[in-house]
């Protein structure tokens, strides 16, 4: 019996979230984009933070540059901790003073979140066994027992940090460069789509984007286009509404909108960027509309062949 059946047959790995911890990637929204023209990088995100209990919305800025990289600009969606931790873990590996290229900057944010997720595994679950991970997977079959080991091995197998990171900076080249590292530490890579979000409005963000984005808009209007983005993905649960931009350049200068000067932008969005219904729509659908001749009957094989036409 191989541990992949062993687990589906007990159903212990059957995976019901119960606690924010467990929805931390999916507790605010985070956006970036590429602007060539700028040779900058533009960031929209909510002040949302969760943790083991709850989750906030908070002054806490989801923006950050990257340690010792002052042209690389940071977001999470998760677990203030493991931020914290990998971004701790990236700060020791990137010298000060030294402009880091993406291959520096991407394999230390990928080793940070691989030590931290066999942290949380060693602290977390194989702590009461008193052995390391590398040490159970080579010793703890015999140790323990095939069926105890395979059920160990399941928690295991399950960990997760339940955090996301979004990265994304100009090289000292020029290029613009962006990836994010997801569950397991699985990289991304975004740079030819030019733009990407996490947490729980991503979708909505990210399909707002695939219809307005393009590589050629001003910074401007990619600006707007990313907030309009986050105000849509505020529909999705646990997205705050507070919001500001960043804009990070080449040189490493920056420039910000706070909260007050989104809100701004918010209500000319609210005016013009979202369409009134056509009062011709409103008179066609009036027209269109037919009645029922029962609730849940078919209507017959001529409406159909007929297109509904009356």
């Amino acid at each position: 019996m191989t541990a992949g059946s062993c687990r589906r047959r007990g159903g212990s790995h059957e995976h019901h979230p119960k606690l924010p911890r467990d929805w931390g990637q999916k507790m605010t929204l985070c956006i970036a984009a590429i602007n060539e023209g700028a040779s900058a990088i533009i960031t929209v995100s909510d002040f949302m933070v969760s943790n083991q209990w709850t989750s906030t919305q908070t002054r806490t800025v989801k923006a950050q540059w990257v340690p010792n990289a002052p042209t690389w600009v940071q977001m999470y969606a998760g677990e203030p901790t493991i931020d914290e931790r990998v971004s701790e873990f990236v700060r020791r590996r990137i010298t000060r003073g030294v402009p880091p290229d993406f291959d520096m900057v991407r394999g230390s944010f990928e080793e940070g979140y691989k030590a931290e997720l066999c942290r949380r595994i060693e602290m977390e679950i194989l702590g009461p066994l008193g052995m390391s991970r590398e040490d159970f997977l080579e010793h703890g079959r015999a140790y323990l027992g095939e069926p105890e080991f395979l059920r160990w091995l399941g928690k295991v197998e399950e960990a997760t940090l339940g955090t996301t990171f979004l990265v994304a900076g100009v090289e000292p080249t020029g290029v613009v460069r962006m990836f994010s590292i997801e569950n397991l530490g699985v990289v991304r890579y975004w740079d030819r789509l030019g733009y990407h979000a996490i947490g729980s409005g991503d979708f909505l963000a990210i399909a707002s984007l695939h219809r307005t984005f393009k590589f050629g808009l001003s910074l401007a209007d990619t600006i707007y286009r990313l907030c309009e983005a986050k105000f849509l993905g505020e529909a999705a649960y646990g997205v705050g509404t507070h919001t500001m931009v960043e804009v990070v350049y080449a040189n490493g200068a920056c420039q910000i909108m706070w909260q007050q000067d989104v809100e701004a932008l918010r209500s000319i969005w609210l005016q013009h960027g979202i369409p009134p219904v056509p009062e011709a729509a409103r008179t066609e659908i009036g027209q269109r509309l037919k009645i029922a001749d029962g609730w849940g009957k078919e209507p017959d094989d001529e409406d159909y062949r007929s297109g509904g036409e009356s």
